[in-house]
This record gives structure tokens, C-alpha cells and sequence, in this order.
């Protein structure tokens, strides 16, 4: 800069918005006696009006007149209009030269609630994304399940489809003998639940089944489960334990339910402490939710009669593979009608899991 010169430029800014000023300052490698330089920050329209108005000094000492030390500056300035003069003056009159000053630079201050509202906008676009998802899913579901064609049980204990049904969910009728055989007389027990004792059966089409024996019988409640057997027939959707076959002979009621292999989300929430593996993720989490809930609105909004679950916990979710949830425990549940009211039935399920 020469001897009592003035270098000017127009910024344009946002009023009311912080701006951060940098600029390098060097003392001119030629002998000169000025090492310092005012800063003027004023509106536009008015540029004896300063915003900023402040000098800086460059160390001049130890310095050989071929050297230029660098010194950067910087400051924080709020502008008042849209455009801002940024003058770089040089107060010295004597010497034939001023400072040196490059690469200026004028940066808007990015504050926390910016970034804040920003991650907020953000989550809640994303939030809509997930439950546009979420409906589409529900709705696929939904319309699969009523795509499926449905067959029920007499109290006799045949099979009936719907007239006019293509391709009805064939549920098969097991003779005792079969039953013996692919759970090797009952000794392959697996779990044990409110309707009786779970094994698992190797069937003859070399599928894996899982046979739930109930462990009241009598002419009562054989009737009872016949009827709400019926319903459960009518079950058919992808996050659902689906009824594949059935055994009545010689007084006994059981089931057979496809078999699910790889768990349940209670053996996966609450693992030895030996087993070394990383917590299940929000994301895990948030689509086991979201299948089981969609179960639910199966049940609830779907099933004629509506079936009430009543059980819903860790242990009754199973898992065909890593993202394919299930619910099971759900057809010998308490029924319910259309106009919300209870059937007449006795309260099933666990404590600290069922309706208050």
C-alpha cells in the first residue's frame, strides 16, 4: 500500500448475521517506515458510519529487508445492510510505502442452532420417509394377506375353502402315527407355552415343523379349541408363526406351525455373558417394531373375528432369519368383535404383558 492510500471492495452480506473477516499482514520487504494498517467497516450507504474501525501492527523487528513475515488477522463483524465497504487505509503519510496484505477472505459464522435446525430438518424429513415406507409396507402387507385364500375347520375337524378360491392355504389333517414319528414320540421338546408343549417335528416332505400338544384336553375345551381354531385358520400373513397342519385323533389337540430357527428376540436381548457380540442397533430394533406391529393390525383390523393377542413380549417374537420377525402365541388367544367387545372367554397370557 502506498503512503496515505485506501484500498476499497463492497461485500455482500446479510444483515444481523455474524461474518468472520481474515486477512495476511506483512511488513513491504523494502525499507519503509509504516507497519500498520487500518481496518474500516462501514454501510454502503454511509461510509463514515464504522461498524469496525481498528488498527493493526506488524513486528517489523529482526526482520532483513528481503523477508516478509506473515501475520494473520481475523475478527468477527455483524453487518448492518446487504452490502458492507471494506476499506484497508494506510494512516502513514511519510515513507514511500505501506504493509502488505493477501488472501482475504470473508466467511459467514455457521451457529450451533443452525446446524441444530438443520439436523432437525433433516430427522424430520427422514421420519416422513420412514413412515411413507412404513404405510407402503402396511398396505402390501394388508392387501397380500387379503390376496391369500383362506381355508377353516368344522367342528368335525374337515377342511373347507372359500367357492371360487384358486389356490386356498392348504392346512393338512396329521394322523397320531405321523405325529409320533416326526416328533420321535414327543421327545423333541423345544418350549413350553400357556397351550401346552412345543416339539419339533421332522415331517415327511423332509420340512422342519414345530407341533404344540396341548396339555388340557376334554369334550369342553376341545370344543372351545375346534371353534377358536376355526378363526385360526383364517390367519394367514408373513409375520405371523402361519398354521400348517393339525392332528385331532384319539382325544389329542394339536398343532403344527411352520418352524422359525433362529430364536427369539428375548434370546437376543438378553444373551449369556460369555457370548461376545455387539448390542442389537436402532435400526434392527425400529424394523422388528415395525413387522410386529404390522402383526398386530393383521390381527386387529384383518382376522374375522379380531384376534386380541394378549402376549405380546421378547420371547413370543422369533426370527426367521436377521430381518424377518414373527409373532407366535396369537390363535388360541382371547377373541374379540367387531364392536370392540370381549368374547366370553378366559384371560390368557403373561403376566405384565396383558391389557390392565
Amino acid at each position: 500500500m502506498g503512503e496515505n492510500s485506501t484500498l476499497t471492495q463492497f461485500i455482500s452480506t446479510r444483515p444481523g448475521t455474524e461474518y468472520f473477516l481474515s486477512f495476511f499482514l506483512a511488513r513491504h520487504p523494502k525499507p519503509c517506515l509504516n507497519t500498520t494498517v487500518r481496518i474500516q467497516l462501514s454501510t454502503h450507504t454511509n461510509s463514515s458510519m464504522f461498524m469496525v474501525d481498528e488498527l493493526f501492527h506488524v513486528d517489523s523487528q529482526n526482520v532483513s529487508n528481503t523477508d516478509m513475515e506473515w501475520k494473520q488477522i481475523g475478527f468477527n463483524f455483524f453487518p448492518q445492510t446487504e452490502l458492507t465497504n471494506l476499506a484497508f487505509v494506510n494512516p502513514m503519510k511519510a515513507g514511500t510505502c505501506g504493509p502488505v496484505i493477501d488472501n482475504v477472505s470473508v466467511m459467514k459464522i455457521k451457529k450451533k442452532q443452525d446446524s441444530l435446525s438443520r439436523v432437525a430438518a433433516v430427522a424430520v424429513a427422514i421420519s416422513v420417509a420412514v413412515a411413507i415406507v412404513g404405510a407402503a409396507g402396511v398396505i402390501f402387507f394388508v392387501r397380500r394377506a387379503n390376496s391369500r385364500t383362506i381355508m377353516a375347520v368344522d367342528s368335525t375337524g374337515r377342511q373347507n375353502h372359500r367357492p371360487n378360491d384358486d389356490n386356498p392355504v392348504h392346512i393338512r389333517t396329521y394322523a397320531m402315527w405321523e405325529v409320533l414319528k416326526a416328533t420321535d414320540n414327543f421327545t423333541n421338546k423345544v418350549g413350553e407355552g400357556g397351550f401346552g408343549v412345543v416339539y419339533r417335528a421332522n415331517l415327511e416332505d423332509n420340512s422342519i415343523g414345530a407341533v404344540k400338544r396341548a396339555t388340557k384336553r376334554g369334550i369342553g375345551n376341545q370344543q372351545i379349541f375346534k371353534e377358536e381354531l376355526s378363526v385360526l385358520l383364517r390367519l394367514n400373513h408373513p409375520n405371523l408363526v402361519n398354521l400348517i397342519g393339525l392332528c385331532f385323533k384319539k382325544g389329542e389337540q394339536i398343532l403344527v406351525f411352520e418352524f422359525v430357527p433362529n430364536g427369539s428376540l428375548y434370546g437376543r436381548l438378553h444373551k449369556p455373558s460369555w457370548h461376545s457380540s455387539c448390542p442389537l442397533s436402532w435400526a434392527f430394533r425400529i424394523n422388528i417394531a415395525f413387522q410386529i406391529t404390522v402383526a398386530l393390525q393383521y390381527l386387529h383390523e384383518q382376522a374375522e373375528p379380531p384376534v386380541l393377542h394378549h402376549d405380546v413380549k421378547f420371547a413370543n417374537v422369533l426370527f426367521l432369519d436377521d430381518n424377518h420377525a414373527k409373532l407366535t402365541d396369537f390363535g388360541l388367544s382371547k377373541l374379540g368383535h367387531r364392536d370392540n367387545q370381549a368374547a366370553p372367554a378366559p384371560l390368557k397370557g403373561s403376566y405384565g404383558y396383558t391389557d390392565p
